[in-house]
């Protein structure tokens, strides 16, 4: 069979078309598509870092409440600790909890005033009768005083005398009343 010269042109043709479009897309198409991949990739990665920077975000939120919760309490010790305490304010701020919290104080007794390095305490010795409600509640009355206080040394003993009745323990702790230092 013999191939007439219609036929070599529209072979030829097509030979170019398809050189046309193979030449195309080797050098127009297939870089715009590399470039398109990159592009994807990129932004990816940038989706990737947007939800990390939002999770960052929200942590600061917390923390920031946290942040605020701290120093709302650090205020609030700070405005608790005068600068200078004396005795009456201690033995009014003792009586206080003494009264709200239901135990009976039996023994009183102020030491001599210690200074560690931000603070001074002045400590009071002091023994009552109560029952481990009146314990607790004495404790707590000392932590939410207006005067900064705390206590340590603590000894209790049951109480078995019998005009006693309603009280169970006989406590000694020492309570002290803290300062700024000037």
């Amino acid at each position: 069979m013999k191939i007439t010269p219609l036929q070599q042109y529209l072979i030829l043709g097509v030979m170019i078309f398809v050189g046309v479009v193979f030449l195309y897309y080797q050098f127009l198409l297939k870089p715009i598509n590399a470039k398109i991949d990159t592009l994807q990739s990129t932004l990816d990665q940038k989706k990737q870092e947007l939800e990390e920077a939002k999770k960052i975000v929200a942590r600061y939120v917390e923390f920031k409440k946290e942040a605020d919760s701290i120093q709302r309490e650090l205020e609030w010790y700070q405005n608790r600790i005068p600068q200078t305490i004396d005795k009456t304010k201690l033995l009014e701020a003792i009586s206080f909890a003494q009264s709200r919290s239901g135990v009976v104080l039996t023994s009183l007794t102020f030491q001599a005033p210690t200074t560690p390095k931000d603070y001074t305490e002045v400590p009071a010795t002091i023994r009552f009768n109560s029952d481990f409600n009146g314990l607790v509640n004495f404790l707590y009355q000392t932590s939410i005083s207006n005067l900064f206080m705390t206590a340590r040394d603590l000894t209790v003993t049951p109480l078995t005398a019998a005009d006693y009745f309603k009280f169970t323990i006989q406590v000694q702790m020492v309570v002290s009343g803290i300062e700024a230092k000037q």
